[in-house]
């Protein structure tokens, strides 16, 4: 059912189907706002010789043995149980892939009770990983001085992602997403926690601010203003 009309023919559910995700991946903002203050740059003497490094056939198969080789294969067959046992006979045209995509950066295709009163509220991120906007994701890159390599790495590895829904077990025709994160892959929850990061600095200047006081805990007064776990966020000792 969708606005009320119920569809029963398989080609209309698949493309009802494709419809809803693709308005779900549609980027509704033309421009977000971006944060512009004193980072904490990781922009070391070293740092492009550790993120930019070309990649070497012991690091790609190493990263290929930490997958889980029972993921579900998708439309080409082969699972990560299957590159793992063909490693021999597949590994030269991994190494030319990653040769490719490092020269040209693209992708082949529990709180204790206290009589002290406050407020902690929750907060959840709709849909975490779906909701992720690409260029405040990137603007943060920036910030953090993520290398120029990098970061173009990064772009294209988002933006050339495409999706298909399985509909009754046979999937939809692909559509690209505008934004949001590609759940289950090992690299998204660390671009996430850049994103959120976003939110921890505002959460921290409004301390400064005095707009939230953090919570003592322990028997060192600790102060701590919010937690982060995934994707939710708790806040404690609002200030009003």
């Amino acid at each position: 059912m969708a606005n009320g009309v119920v569809f029963e023919d398989p080609n209309m559910v698949r493309q009802v189907v494709v419809n809803h995700f693709s308005s779900v991946f549609t980027e509704n903002w033309k421009s977000r706002p971006k944060l512009s203050s004193s980072f904490l740059s990781i922009s070391l003497a070293n740092s492009k010789d550790v993120l930019e490094v070309e990649f070497c056939e012991a690091e790609i198969w190493a990263a290929i043995q930490d997958c889980d080789v029972n993921k579900d294969p998708w439309l080409d067959g082969f699972n990560l149980s299957c590159i793992q046992k063909c490693w021999s006979i597949m590994k030269g045209e991994f190494i030319k892939i990653f040769q490719e995509f490092h020269n040209n950066g693209k992708m082949a295709k529990e709180w204790r009770k206290t009589k002290k009163k406050g407020i902690i509220p929750k907060l959840d991120f709709e849909k975490a990983y779906d909701s992720v906007n690409w260029e405040f994701l990137l603007s943060m890159m920036v910030n953090f001085g993520f290398g120029e390599k990098w970061v173009r790495w990064i772009t294209s590895y988002i933006s050339t992602s495409r999706i298909s829904v399985l509909v009754n077990r046979s999937p939809t025709v692909e559509f690209s997403p505008q934004k949001g994160l590609r759940q289950g892959d090992p690299l998204s929850p660390f671009l996430f926690n850049i994103v959120v990061e976003g939110l921890n600095l505002l959460l921290e200047k409004a301390k400064e601010r005095g707009l939230i006081r953090g919570a003592s805990v322990g028997p060192n007064e600790l102060k701590i203003s919010h937690l982060e776990f995934a994707d939710e966020s708790i806040i404690s000792h609002f200030s009003y």
